[in-house]
């Protein structure tokens, strides 16, 4: 289950990353260099976590990049 997780985790980081690379190209897509940029260190930061199982409790979980990209998105 927690390997699962982290796989995912990558997944999302690689996404992310290819995402950015389509954006510097000029290929449009739903979220922008910023937006994308802003979830980068908190999918390292949750990884690091999982990993050192060091999650908060539910009702103390929360992202950053979730507000910020409805600020942005407007």
């Amino acid at each position: 289950m927690k390997s699962e997780f982290i796989n995912k985790l990558d997944k999302a980081y690689d996404l992310c990353l290819a995402e950015i690379n389509k954006r510097e190209k000029g290929i449009d897509g739903e979220a922008s260099i910023q937006q994308l940029e802003g979830i980068i260190p908190e999918l390292i930061n949750i990884k690091k976590k999982v990993i050192e199982n060091d999650l908060p409790l539910a009702e103390n979980r929360y992202l950053e990049s979730f507000a910020m990209a409805f600020t942005v998105w407007g």
